[in-house]
């Protein structure tokens, strides 16, 4: 009861400071760490305005673009579950830490909404997979390439970056200057804050697996309850999930401890990844990635926030999904279905004409009318099954979640 009350209060705290205009960095340094010991305040970004960095506090647009799409819902049975007072996922997955503990760097784009849902994609590959399947998967391709995202660096829907994943696949890009797998994080995104063109080719020339091999699907991609225990319970079974919550003018000089709102207007909404919880110095806290670098904070690239009574509406849009083969590709199906018939059209319409010529020569007709030539001929057409040239190959395609 006492640690509501607390809570509570925290919650009501700014509210009461909202009055106070500060000019400069170091005065609002000063002031949250005067007037709060949750969490400690520093530089971040220093020597920069950041009135020109909004992009990287404003990149959500919301959770659809069509405000009437529903979004399947996943709600546990806690019954059978015992969670944790403290929780990471690095340490949970060992085989998978290298890869869930990556932190990126969006630059100058706001691209946070992809490069929160293709670290979950990631996380969640690698754990389905039991650490067979590591790789980062690519912000850029779904920046540059997903038309139904939202508006690329100027922000966009994370719930639309995991049906990209379900319906095209992603493939593997590790962060600027990576030079790590198909298509890296590019300096269009980086350094002008504008997004490439979209190629269906691999940039980085030194990947040798191809553009539509290299491909990874998502599936099932859902809305976690936003009850505590729910989100515990998604990330405890099935690895981090991706969130969007409210930046305010006092977020970016976060450097340890456990953020709260204390000072300032919002500045946007920003999308981040959760891969645990704990309890520190009586503050229960979400362990929260970041796409700033990992020299932003004093925890290389993580933070801490209040956890409970949804603060700065972290708890309210919480996605997750599970991964699956997507090779052959499911856009590839139409098109290898068709190429089959058109090759066995050819073909049958090849022998045709081979069959003809060869009725029609003389010394053709003395060999085919013999006995013992016409009963092998009549048993193979008892036997061929003409259908069996128009099989589609979609059958091969896997919608299954991801089994090795």
């Amino acid at each position: 009861m006492e640690h509501n009350i607390f809570v509570f209060a925290l919650m009501l705290f700014p509210s009461c400071l909202a009055q106070n205009t500060l000019n400069s960095h170091e005065e609002i340094i000063e002031f949250i760490n005067s007037n709060q010991s949750s969490w400690t305040a520093g530089v971040n970004f220093a020597g920069k305005d950041l009135r020109d960095l909004l992009p990287l506090f404003d990149g959500v647009r919301g959770l659809h673009p069509d405000l009437n799409f529903t979004i399947p819902q996943m709600k546990h049975n806690l019954e059978n579950i015992t969670l944790p007072s403290s929780f990471d996922a690095r340490s949970n997955w060992p085989q998978c830490a290298d890869i869930i503990g990556n932190i990126l760097n969006q630059g100058l784009c706001g691209s946070c909404w992809a490069f929160a849902t293709t670290e979950v994609m990631s996380d969640r590959l690698c754990i389905q997979s039991n650490g067979t399947v590591k790789m980062q998967l690519s912000a850029e391709d779904v920046v540059s390439c997903c038309s139904t995202c939202g508006d690329k660096c100027q922000g966009g829907y994370p719930s639309t970056a995991f049906q990209y994943w379900d319906t095209h696949g992603v493939v593997s890009g590790g962060d600027y200057l990576s030079n790590s797998g198909c298509k890296p994080y590019g300096s269009s995104e980086f350094d002008n804050g504008v997004a490439a063109e979209c190629h269906q080719a691999c940039s980085n020339p030194s990947y040798k697996t191809s553009h539509n091999s290299d491909k990874h699907c998502g599936a099932n991609f859902y809305q976690v309850d936003g009850q505590e225990s729910q989100i515990q319970a998604e990330i405890y079974a099935k690895g981090a999930v991706s969130v969007v919550f409210t930046v305010y003018e006092d977020f970016p000089y976060y450097q340890t401890g456990v953020y709260y709102h204390i000072y300032g207007a919002a500045l946007g909404l920003h999308a981040v990844k959760i891969i645990g919880w704990g309890t520190e110095n009586g503050h229960p806290y979400w362990l929260v990635a970041n796409s700033w670098g990992k020299s932003w904070g004093g925890l290389g690239g993580f933070f801490k926030i209040l956890r409970r009574l949804h603060q700065c509406g972290i708890e309210k849009q919480v996605l997750g999904a599970d991964s699956r083969v997507c090779f052959p590709n499911p856009e590839d199906d139409v098109t290898r279905s068709w190429s089959t018939v058109v090759l066995s059209t050819v073909s049958i319409v090849f022998l045709l004409i081979v069959l003809v010529f060869c009725i029609c020569s003389e010394k053709f007709r003395s060999i085919m009318f013999d006995s013992r030539i016409q009963h092998i001929w009549m048993n193979y057409l008892e036997n061929f099954n003409c259908a069996s040239l128009f099989k589609p190959s979609s059958e091969n395609t896997v919608y299954e979640p991801l089994k090795y």
